[in-house]
This record gives structure tokens, C-alpha cells and sequence, in this order.
């Protein structure tokens, strides 16, 4: 029975949770509204998770230093809506246990209900029959109990589990699009899953899942480089310093421009005693004895990023992500997220700055976000995130961030495309630029044609596996057994509402000659509305129509 908490058992406790749910990440990523093979909330959840976990891995320390090396890697690594929200529910977790050695029932129970608090404030407009709601009834059930009385963190642990799941199971009735598609919240079930992990280890039950299994460190092969090779990308430098009493004291304005004469891209992080320094620099040698003159080294990061460069040319098809920047200069800076290589190449021909461009449909994470934003040389930065499931990182990153962060709620690359063609990139006024985006984005309407991969039911639509279904947002605008016919109706449906100006058919799974079929028609049809076709190498969709 454990009647307190200390630092073996918190860390025990986080990775036991890790292990099951990554034994249940596939069904947790099955658990989509539409019947599509496009789930990543499990995945999500487990990177950021595990993100946090590999600070305390190998870290024997107390309570206090664990859980504040958890909340802030868990925070930074944060991928996807529902690892955001995770993120933050643990950093409230963690952030009660800063200052104790040990934590006792208390202190458990509360620090469940700070968890929640944080991870509502995550979200600008928390929808009820979601995780939150699982987080919240669960922690105010257990404040209940304990307040009638409950010794133990183990049974605390028990009534917490026992009511999410209850809570999970209610989650499609309050929230009818769940209860249309017939499934639970997606990011619900693996919080859940993660606590019956949490119960495994108080339980003494092994869990058969190995934590290392997501590290995706590169291999590089150093025989590409001789002595004949140029370096031309300069180090990536990054350290913590302790400042010392024996040493110069630093001023953080002087010592920000000292660093600033000799590299690019520098962010200096002042904490108490401490400075985290980020420079891009070809002579890390200066820097570091720049620095030397004020401290000792607590850690110690140089990369070449050439080598880095080279890494991620190996790595190409690998699951990953990677910053992309053209070297341009203008009044501001222009950020796209696409997991499309051909959009990404687009993008960067119509004007965007740095694409952070995602590998195998990995989603940025705020510590992405982080480093593209280093990489952007303009006080303001415009933010496409381009998915649903990668605003909250970017919202995150900018509530991290010093510079004017301007995010764009765009949730596909049509947004983005049609932004980008309209922006003037020679405009000097940010404001004038930004509301010229905001009035594109919201007057562009784009529903995917997506391939069913399996029966289900959405509300009274039946979906048989191998039928096209055309979705906007959570509606389905139609459902056919041919792709024809499904973009027709979709085509038809939506003219009826608005006149339009273009439509644009961005090709996915299907070959372009269909699309091209049905330009044609749509051309027959609405002589008065110019079409448009995009190539993508997409997988998510059979394609993706915008309307302007």
C-alpha cells in the first residue's frame, strides 16, 4: 500500500502508464468519427508522454527534481490536440509535487485536480464528452472520496480509474458526433488506458511494452564525409550555464547582443540562477568561452548541421519531422505544416519562409514549432498549422515565444494554398496582411472524398467498406460506392448554398485523370466557376475540394 509518493514510484507510475497504452495504441488510433485510416491521437499521446519520460529516465533524483523535469519535457514534446491536452494535464500534475520530497493522499488527490484545471486551460472552447470531461469527473469524484475519507494513493488511484472509465463510456452521449459514429473519445480511451497502467504497477502486474521502441534517433553515415567535404551549415550550440558567485555577473541584455555578434538564431532563457542558451554559430569555440567568463556548464550540445542536414536527407521516408527554410527577406515570416512532399514544394514556391514538413504524418510537436520559429529572422511570424491536430502545439509554442506569433486556425493545405496565393509579401503592415488572410480563410469551404476502409454508421448514414463519403468538419455531404458520383453530389450540394468562384480538386489516392473527368464536368456544369487541379502524394484522401 502506498501511503505517500516518492521519486522511484512517480516515475514507475508514468512509465507503467506509457507501457499500456502504447499496447493499445492502435485501437485507441481506430477510434475515429469517420470510418478513415487517418488516427493518430494514440500515437500522439504516447510521443508526448514518452518525450517527458526520457527526462527522467535515467534520473535517480527526488520527487521535486523528477516531476519538474517531467512538466517541462512533456510540455515541449507535446504532439497533437491530445497530447497537448495530456501535456498540460500532467504539467499541473507535476507542478504540485515541486517542492516536496514526498507527497502524501493529499497531495495526490489535489494534484489530480490541478492536472484538469491546466488541461482545460489548454483549450479555448473545452468541449464536454471529451478527455476533459473524463479528467474532471474523475478527479472531482476522487476529491469526493477522499474528503469522506481515504488513506491510501492506491485507492485514490482505483476510484480515479473506476469512474473514467465510467465517465469514458458516457462520452458518446455527450457528444453527439461520437454517438453518431458509435464510438467513445479517442483521447479519453487512451487516458484511460494509461491509467490502467497506472493501476498494473500499484497491482504489481507486469506489463510486456518497451518504452525505447519510439526513440527514432538517426543513424548517420560518417564515410559520406572526406576531407574534401565543405561544412557550410555552421553548429547548432545549445547549453545550460550555472551561474557562479565567483565569476563576472551577467547583465541578459548585453550578454543576449554579445552572443548575437557572434552567431544567428540566438534564444537566451534567464532562470534564477541559470541560462539555457540556443546560438547557431561557426565557432562554437568563441561561444562557449564567451560564456565560460560567467559560469560552469551544466550540459553541453554542439551539432554539426551539416551532418544534421545529411541525417535527414537518410532519413527521408522516414517518420519524423523536419524544418524546412528558404532563404528570403521580407517584413515577415511565413510558416506552412504539411506531411505532403509535394505541397511542400509548393509551398515554398508560392512564398512560404520555413514549411515544417512531417514525415510518415507525424505531428509537429511544440518543441517543432519551437525551432522553426528560431529559424524565422522577423519579429512577426504567420502560422499555418494546416490539421486540427496541430493548432494546440502551435498555440503552445507561441505562449512560449517572444516574438509577435501570428496562428492561423487552418486546418488543410487548401486553407494554406489559398492564403498564400493572396498574400503580398512586400506588404509592410503585419495587420493589413493579416486580415487579408483571415478573410481568405474564412471564405473557403474544402471537403475531403475520403475511402471508407470499414463498415460502420454515421447518424442514418450507412457506410459499407470501399464506399467514398464526402465530409466537411463532422457532416457528410454524401456517400456513394463510386468516386464520381460522391464528388458530383458533393460539387452540386455545395454550389446550391453559394456562388462560387473556383474550385480547386487537390489529387490524392486518385489518379488524376478522374479528377480531370469530373473538372470536366463541373466546367459543363457551372460555366461561371474557374477549376483548378493540385497533384499531393496524400494517403488521407481520395481528394480534397476547395471552394473560393
Amino acid at each position: 500500500m502506498f501511503d505517500t509518493l516518492n521519486g522511484y514510484n512517480y516515475k514507475n507510475l508514468i512509465v507503467s502508464g506509457i507501457k499500456n497504452l502504447k499496447l493499445h495504441i492502435a485501437e485507441v488510433n481506430d477510434l475515429n468519427v469517420f470510418p478513415v485510416p487517418d488516427g493518430d491521437t494514440g500515437t500522439n499521446m504516447v510521443s508526448t508522454l514518452h518525450n517527458g519520460y526520457k527526462a527522467i529516465e535515467n534520473n535517480p533524483g527526488e520527487l521535486s527534481e523528477l516531476s519538474k523535469a517531467y512538466a517541462k519535457a512533456v510540455t515541449f514534446g507535446a504532439r497533437g490536440n491530445s497530447g497537448v491536452i495530456v501535456s498540460q494535464f500532467f504539467y499541473g500534475f507535476s507542478k504540485c509535487f515541486f517542492d516536496k520530497a514526498v507527497a502524501d493522499c493529499g497531495n495526490f488527490v489535489n494534484a489530480l485536480r490541478v492536472g484538469t484545471s491546466y488541461a482545460y486551460k489548454a483549450v479555448a472552447n473545452p468541449v464536454e464528452g471529451t478527455v476533459l470531461t473524463v479528467m474532471r469527473e474523475a478527479s472531482e469524484y476522487v476529491q469526493a472520496k477522499y474528503e469522506s475519507g481515504v488513506e491510501y494513493i492506491d485507492d485514490i488511484i482505483e476510484l480515479f480509474l473506476e469512474k473514467a472509465r465510467v465517465s469514458l463510456a458516457r462520452t458518446p452521449e455527450l457528444l453527439p458526433v461520437l454517438k453518431a459514429a458509435g464510438v467513445c473519445d479517442s483521447g479519453a480511451a487512451g487516458f484511460v488506458y494509461f491509467f490502467e497502467g497506472v493501476k498494473k504497477y500499484i497491482d504489481g502486474t507486469p506489463i510486456e511494452s518497451d518504452t525505447t521502441e519510439l526513440d527514432n534517433d538517426g543513424f548517420v553515415d560518417y564515410s559520406s564525409f572526406d576531407k574534401n567535404s565543405e561544412f557550410t551549415e555552421g553548429y547548432c550550440t545549445e547549453f545550460l550555464l550555472q551561474l557562479l558567485e565567483a565569476y563576472d555577473e551577467p547583465d541578459e541584455q548585453s550578454f543576449t547582443a554579445e552572443l548575437e555578434k557572434i552567431g544567428t538564431s540566438v534564444v537566451t532563457v534567464f532562470e534564477g540562477d541559470k541560462i539555457k542558451v540556443h546560438v547557431h554559430t561557426d565557432s562554437p569555440e568563441k561561444v562557449m568561452a564567451f560564456a565560460h567568463r560567467y559560469g560552469e556548464f551544466l550540459s553541453i550540445k554542439i551539432e554539426n548541421m551539416s551532418v544534421q542536414h545529411t541525417l535527414l536527407q537518410s532519413q527521408n521516408k522516414q517518420p519524423g519531422v523536419e524544418i524546412l527554410k528558404e532563404e528570403r527577406f521580407g517584413e515577415f515570416s511565413v510558416i506552412s505544416v504539411t506531411s505532403d512532399d509535394n505541397m511542400k514544394d509548393i509551398f515554398v514556391n508560392m512564398g512560404s519562409d520555413i514549411v515544417i514538413y512531417s514525415h510518415g504524418n507525424v505531428q509537429p510537436a511544440v518543441t517543432d514549432y519551437l525551432k522553426a520559429f528560431e529559424c524565422a529572422d522577423t519579429e512577426n511570424i504567420l502560422v499555418f498549422p494546416n490539421s486540427k491536430n496541430s493548432t494546440l502545439a502551435a498555440l503552445k509554442a507561441k505562449d512560449l515565444y517572444n516574438r509577435n506569433v501570428i496562428i492561423f486556425d487552418t486546418k488543410s493545405d487548401a486553407e494554406c494554398y489559398a492564403a498564400l496565393s493572396m498574400i503580398d509579401f512586400d506588404e509592410s503592415d503585419i495587420s493589413i496582411v493579416e486580415e487579408t488572410v483571415r478573410c481568405v480563410i474564412e471564405n473557403i469551404y474544402s471537403v475531403k472524398i475520403i475511402k471508407a476502409v470499414k463498415d460502420s454508421k454515421y447518424g442514418e448514414v450507412r457506410i459499407n467498406e470501399g464506399d467514398y463519403i464526402g465530409v466537411y468538419g463532422d457532416e457528410v455531404l454524401s456517400c456513394r460506392d463510386d468516386f464520381s458520383d460522391c464528388c458530383e453530389e458533393v460539387i452540386d450540394n455545395v454550389c446550391r448554398s453559394k456562388d462560387w468562384d473556383v474550385i480547386t480538386f487537390f489529387a490524392g489516392d486518385a489518379e488524376l485523370s478522374e479528377i480531370e473527368n469530373i473538372r470536366k464536368i463541373t466546367g459543363n456544369k457551372y460555366s461561371g466557376i474557374e477549376t483548378d487541379a493540385v497533384e499531393t502524394n496524400s494517403k488521407n484522401f481520395a481528394t480534397l475540394i476547395s471552394f473560393e
